[in-house]
């Protein structure tokens, strides 16, 4: 599977409906990419606002996307997308943050470096729902 257009498209998640992400760009080349999304009807395409590289890696049963952006300024950071909002992820004190998975219940999993040549290391999050 081609996105419309592309010069290079990988797919790096799946869910249980068959709804899958990934990245693609237009230039292999060039360091900016965008994520999409396929459904069964449609395939689109996404940024995180204002990112010059955003990779969706998972989706889960409830179409929640995770994913790493990287902004203007070079820093890169984890997303999580719940229908058009995103929600940046950023471990505490980290140079670099990125959500590599979803599962249903709604916990992330990830990595983040505390300097930008520090080795990974893993986290795993659970989305706070907002107190009334």
């Amino acid at each position: 599977m081609n996105f419309p257009g592309s010069a290079d498209t990988s797919i790096l998640g799946i869910n249980e409906e068959g709804d899958y992400v990934g990245l693609w760009d237009s230039d292999v080349n060039a360091p900016s990419g965008h994520a999409f999304l396929k459904t069964e009807e449609r395939i689109t395409s996404f940024d995180v606002p204002d990112a010059v590289l955003t990779v969706a890696n998972d989706i889960n049963e409830d179409g929640q996307i995770v994913g790493l952006y990287t902004g203007a300024d070079g820093v890169t950071h984890g997303f999580l997308k719940v229908h058009a909002s995103f929600t940046t992820i950023d471990f505490p004190g980290a140079a670099y943050t990125s959500a590599w998975g979803i599962n249903s219940a709604g916990q992330i999993v990830g990595t983040h470096l505390d300097t930008v040549d520090a080795p990974d290391r893993g986290f795993i999050a659970r989305r706070r729902e907002p107190k009334n």
